[in-house]
């Protein structure tokens, strides 16, 4: 991974070196409700846990989370609630972390059981990246879920799945997520 650094010039006219903080592993939801949803995400370093947040991609809305050590190194895992939010309605979020800003990326919250909306799940596991299919767990998501998704539905991947579901195994190995 490329790091990028920043040039600054302190007060006593000294040069110094400060490495911009890199987001390592992309934004994920967990535990959505139809009012509301956790953020989650990891940086390579740097506590600042905030999403901004909208039902446009102006976003409009913040808030801030928390942060915890991960492996016991300068990695962050971030931790934002999300809440008040209506149901069965697409938002739009990014999250950032100091320099770190992520993309705009989008969900939408799933309906009350009383709403008796139909939806679809996938259900995938052992996914852990194996040294001779390096490029399996992509072929399976893009090739195989998104690719039947758009054949037979269409649409927007929001309006035609809800739920993801891995159970385990999702990492290289152990405490490497890589």
């Amino acid at each position: 991974m490329i790091r990028q650094l920043i040039l600054t010039l302190n007060c006593f006219g000294a040069v110094s070196f400060l490495h911009a903080q890199s987001i390592t592993i992309k934004p994920y939801l967990q535990n959505a409700s139809p009012n509301d949803i956790y953020v989650r995400w990891e940086t390579d370093e740097g506590t600042e846990s905030t999403v901004e947040w909208g039902l446009t991609t102006d976003l409009g809305s913040q808030t801030s989370g928390v942060s915890f050590s991960a492996n016991g190194g300068n990695e962050q895992i971030h931790e934002v609630h999300l809440e008040d939010l209506q149901r069965f309605t697409q938002y739009y979020y990014r999250v950032i972390t100091g320099t770190a800003v992520s993309e705009t990326y989008t969900f939408k919250t799933p309906p009350f059981a009383s709403d008796e909306e139909s939806f679809r799940v996938v259900a995938m596991s052992d996914m852990q990246r194996d040294g001779a299919f390096p490029d399996k767990f992509r072929e399976v998501v893009e090739d195989g879920v998104m690719d039947y998704l758009e054949e037979s539905v269409g649409g927007e991947i929001t309006d035609n799945l809800a739920l993801i579901m891995i159970p385990g195994d999702l990492v290289v190995d152990g405490n490497n997520f890589g």
